[in-house]
């Protein structure tokens, strides 16, 4: 496959209207070692650990909304927020 081309779509199996599927499915693509890799990358572009003030408020607010993606991505494939579901299930 060339860089051009796009990959086949894999079946949807998660739903945002099932949180305990999307939550595993975040947690599978996450843990996989290209998961691991991708997620490295958005946490050093996200400043997962760095401040993202600027003294710009339009760039400061830009680099909190990619923070927040990556705060979002740990927050899914952490179980202690799913345990609620998970007892349910």
């Amino acid at each position: 496959m060339s860089l051009n081309e796009t990959p086949p779509a894999a079946p949807a199996t998660a739903s945002a209207r099932d949180p305990l599927a999307l939550h595993r499915a975040y947690d599978r693509l996450f843990r996989t070692p290209d998961g691991r890799a991708v997620l490295a990358d958005l946490e050093h572009r996200g400043m997962h650990r760095a401040t993202t003030f600027s003294p710009d408020a339009a760039r400061a607010a830009f680099n909190e909304g990619r923070r927040s993606i990556v705060l979002h991505v740990h927050h899914m494939m952490r179980p202690e927020n799913f345990r609620a579901y998970l007892e349910d299930a």
